[in-house]
């Protein structure tokens, strides 16, 4: 069952104000060498995430606001709390369409996409490899 998007919009905006304590303006600077874009970034680190992920348990909503809001941080908590049965083609096609650095794209495949059922799963990493997205990010 859908949420409304007005419960979905405080939920979303409830776990970024959850992310904000966490930040470490040092470790978000350093993230910049490996292709994240600092102005999206808060600097918070993957053991943080995780343990906010198992607190937050899997809300496919969440997991959807999370990533449209385009916070670094967020985008990879999107990953560990989506609902692997409630991900479509559509969403995880805009999802691998968006990426946009290599360790949101590594948290994508590693969280989510790999255990994606039989063809959705090598679609999807497909569909990674074929955006070129190591070249797009110097790696």
């Amino acid at each position: 069952m859908q949420k409304p998007a007005m419960f979905r919009a405080s939920r979303v905006e409830s776990v970024l104000g959850e992310l904000g304590p966490l930040a470490d303006p040092g470790y978000r600077d350093r993230l910049a060498k490996f292709g994240s874009h600092p102005a999206k970034a808060l600097g918070v680190t993957m053991p943080q995430l995780r343990k906010l992920a198992k607190s937050l348990g899997r809300d496919q909503e969440l997991a959807l606001g999370l990533w449209e809001s385009g916070v670094h941080e967020a985008r990879i908590l999107a990953t560990l709390v989506a609902e692997l049965g409630q991900m479509t083609v559509a969403i995880a096609d805009a999802w691998v369409g968006e990426l946009d650095s290599w360790d949101v794209c590594d948290q994508a495949c590693t969280n989510l996409f790999r255990h994606c059922p039989g063809p959705m799963g090598r679609r999807w990493f497909g569909l990674v490899r074929s955006r070129s997205l190591c070249g797009k990010l110097g790696l």
